[in-house]
């Protein structure tokens, strides 16, 4: 199974790629910021499921926070993967304010 997890370079991503790492099962593709958007939108497709945990938890402005949080959403989902589940986790879900 191949498993995208989006934000793999991020604390929660990282520790969840390193126990993923541990299985025989998965095939892992990672996403993070040194990544581009042509990367993002070939590793959705390959994904048999997809970790979104990318995302900015401290935006200098409401724009950087739209963009860098729905605006990379709608691109994963614009990927094509939209009938599988994607679950969100990041820090503004946790009450982060702009």
């Amino acid at each position: 199974m191949k498993v995208l997890v989006t934000g793999s370079k991020g604390f929660v991503g990282k520790n969840l790629c390193s126990v993923l790492a541990l299985r025989g099962d998965i095939e892992l593709l990672e996403f993070d910021l040194g990544n581009t958007p042509e990367e993002l939108q070939s590793a959705a497709l390959a994904a048999d499921f997809i970790i979104h945990l990318a995302g900015v938890n401290r935006p200098l402005s409401q724009d950087e926070f739209l963009t860098g949080n729905a605006g990379l959403t709608s691109d994963i989902v614009d990927a094509g993967r939209a009938r599988q589940p994607v679950r969100q986790e990041q820090e503004a879900r946790r009450g982060c304010r702009v």
